[in-house]
């Protein structure tokens, strides 16, 4: 996989457009990255088929209120110029965010088909097991920084008991 972290426009799309003609399936995006336009292109101009590309984005964790968190994977969708992403992340925890709104109105998005998983990015063992609880679909991933600098073994232990893959 692709991510995209930190690329932008001309450079966004080139990486894109090449690392699918090169293979590569998956390609991550965040609404912070402010790149979705320049993935979404590349995706549209790579001879692949759209089934064969696994797209994650992110929402902004500014988006606060379900009405907010949805425009925002709308206008995350026209950017893209796609109908739904394979998967939808919340991108940090926000502490001034309501969860139970939070994670409810990504499961309704998950069922009203605009995604086809839903997770969490950066959420320790308490919030995901929070998370899950206020989800009505399952959490698929929590996305974090993962090495053997920075192994988080018990958020690890907690994911695979729990089936959640440790992204």
């Amino acid at each position: 996989g692709l991510g995209t972290w930190e690329l932008e426009g001309k450079q966004c799309y080139d990486a894109v457009k090449t690392a699918l003609d090169l293979g590569y399936r998956h390609i991550d995006t965040a609404q912070l990255y402010e790149n979705e336009w320049a993935v979404g292109r590349a995706i549209a101009d790579a001879d692949v088929d759209r089934e064969d590309v696994f797209v994650t984005t992110k929402i902004n964790p500014m988006n606060r209120s379900a009405r907010a968190m949805r425009e925002s994977v709308d206008a995350s969708l026209d950017k893209l110029g796609l109908e739904t992403v394979d998967l939808l992340l919340i991108h940090w925890p926000n502490p001034l965010a309501d969860l139970e709104t939070t994670m409810t109105t990504m499961a309704d998005l998950q069922v009203e088909e605009k995604t086809r998983h839903i997770g969490v990015s950066n959420f320790g063992v308490d919030r995901l097991e929070k998370a899950q609880e206020y989800a009505h679909v399952p959490i698929a991933t929590d996305q974090v920084q993962f090495h053997p600098f920075y192994p988080q073994r018990e958020l690890l232990q907690y994911c695979q008991q729990n089936d959640v893959a440790l992204t």
